[in-house]
C-alpha cells in the first residue's frame, strides 16, 4: 500500500522557521537540511508504521508516530491511507503537551 503524505500547516511554519535558524549561519546548509527533511518525510510513502509512537501518543487516542531527522523529530498521524505530518520539532524540545495536536477535523 501506497500513503499519500499531507503536510499540516503547523508542520510547514515549524519547517520554515527551523531553515531560518540553520540559515542564519548557513543558507546552503539550510537547503540541504531541508532537501533532505523532505527526503526523508517522502519514505513515508511506503512504512509509516515502522517508525516508533511518539511520546505525546498519551494525550492522544491516536497513531500519533514520529520519524527521526538528524536532531528533528518528525511527528505525523496514520489516517487510513494518508499520512498527516503536524509537527517537525527539534529533539531538544520538550514533547507536546495539552492541547495536543491540531484537531482532527481540521486535517
Amino acid at each position: 500500500m501506497r500513503f499519500d503524505v499531507v503536510i499540516h500547516p503547523s508542520a510547514a511554519t515549524e519547517l520554515e522557521e527551523a531553515y531560518r535558524w540553520i540559515a542564519n549561519e548557513s543558507e546552503v546548509n539550510a537547503n540541504q537540511w531541508y532537501n533532505n527533511l523532505l527526503r526523508k518525510m517522502e519514505t513515508l510513502t511506503q512504512t509509516p508504521n515502522r517508525c516508533p509512537p511518539a511520546p505525546e501518543r498519551k494525550y492522544a487516542n491516536q497513531n500519533f508516530r514520529q520519524l527521526i531527522f538528524g536532531p528533528y523529530r518528525i511527528i505525523f498521524l496514520i489516517d487510513g491511507n494518508c499520512v498527516r505530518v503536524l509537527h517537525v520539532r527539534h529533539g531538544a524540545r520538550r514533547p507536546i503537551g495539552e492541547p495536543f495536536m491540531p484537531d482532527v477535523d481540521e486535517l
